[in-house]
């Protein structure tokens, strides 16, 4: 007769084969790692499986059936520094939909296509909107970023 592992030992054991095992591995874990009769009385429940991402949950500011808008991020973006100049991150991230890192990367390629500058006060930025600028595409190119601004803003 077999000896009895303890739970504890028994829970110990499985978890460090577990962390050892590859992803991929881990799928044949029952099969191989344990004994053939305890794998009937044990059932190991498999993390859920990463499916493709899922969209971030809609804010209070996109009705649930907007799958798309006129307007790009670039420009929402754009609009909130304009609404408040002295935005941080997290807020226009949060009004916008997106994320705080895309936010940040939104502001830097504006700031590098010289549509906003930024001042360091303290630890905040303050940002200025250049709206004398034309906009980028061919089709809207004969009209200045502050026709924009007013058109949305006004």
């Amino acid at each position: 007769m077999r000896h009895l592992i303890r739970e504890v030992d028994f829970a110990f054991y499985i978890s460090s084969i577990w962390r050892a095992a590859s992803p991929c591995s881990r799928f044949f874990f029952l099969d191989r790692a344990l004994p053939r009769d305890l794998t009937q009385e044990i059932s190991i429940v498999y993390p859920a499986q990463r499916g493709p991402r899922l969209a971030k949950a809609k804010t209070k500011h996109q009705t649930p059936d907007a799958a798309w808008t006129f307007l790009t991020n670039h420009s929402h973006v754009l609009l909130c520094l304009v609404q408040d100049p002295e935005a941080r991150m997290r807020d226009v991230a949060e009004k916008v939909g997106i994320t705080e890192r895309a936010v940040q990367r939104i502001v830097s390629e504006l700031e590098a296509a010289g549509y906003v500058s930024r001042t360091r006060d303290g630890r905040r930025n303050t940002y200025e909107v250049h709206g004398a600028l034309p906009l980028r595409h061919a089709v809207e190119g004969h009209q200045t970023l502050n026709a924009l601004i007013k058109l949305i803003l006004d």
